[in-house]
């Protein structure tokens, strides 16, 4: 799935909405475009699993690489690198629905713009609305926000984010914190499992305005 185009209603590359579902294994999305949510692949109230594929080079507005709302995704042993988003979520943004990677690889993504509001940075991932978002073996490293003054090259969290024997490495924004941010509205959690968060630029999480338990610097 190649250099494709996509309105505002999302899936530059694969729209799963409506009726649908889709199961995607060994395949490359790359190159696509849309002025909504996921340049790659978007699940927007459906359901979508990826497995053994990569997700590169795709852009949007949100969700560079994947753009889940009210969906339930599910990647495995899949990697999401090398995507673009003007205002959030510079590989994945996930809304009002459930994401979950196994063995799986969010790296090298950015967000370029400053966006509006809270809505702003994230860029391995931004997750919010009442998303849950389960990180299994995974690896978020090497994404940036690199807009000054924009928060966190790893991963912006309003809703509920749990990691288990994964790693949040090597990310950079503009402002701290590079590695996780955890609001502090009430409905915001996060929880390391056997996870790490390390070398993250200019922070892990210090300066987020909720504490990150286990995070430390």
């Amino acid at each position: 799935m190649r250099g494709n185009t996509a309105s505002s209603n999302g899936g530059g590359g694969v729209l799963v909405a409506g009726s649908g579902t889709v199961s995607i294994t060994r395949s490359t999305i790359t190159g696509n475009t849309t002025s909504g949510i996921g340049g790659g692949l978007a699940s927007e109230g459906r359901s979508a699993t990826v497995g053994s594929s990569v997700i590169t080079g795709n852009r949007a507005v949100a969700g560079g690489g994947i753009g889940n709302a009210f969906g339930t995704t599910t990647l495995n042993s899949t990697q999401v690198q090398g995507n673009t988003a003007s205002n959030y979520g510079g590989g994945i943004t996930s809304a009002f629905g459930s994401l979950t990677a196994n063995g799986s690889t969010i790296r090298n993504n950015t967000v370029t713009g400053a966006g509006w509001g809270d809505f702003t940075g994230g860029g391995g991932i931004f997750n919010s609305n009442g998303a849950v978002m389960n990180l299994n073996s995974s690896f978020v490293s090497h994404n940036t926000a690199d807009t000054s003054g924009v928060p966190t090259g790893g991963i912006k969290n309003y809703a509920t984010l749990n990691l288990t024997r994964t790693a949040v490495t090597g990310n950079s924004s503009g402002m701290a914190p590079g590695g996780i941010y955890r609001s502090n509205t009430p409905f915001s959690s996060v929880t390391l499992h056997s996870s790490v968060v390390l070398f993250n630029s200019p922070t892990n999480c210090s300066g987020s305005p909720a504490p990150v338990p286990g995070c430390f610097g």
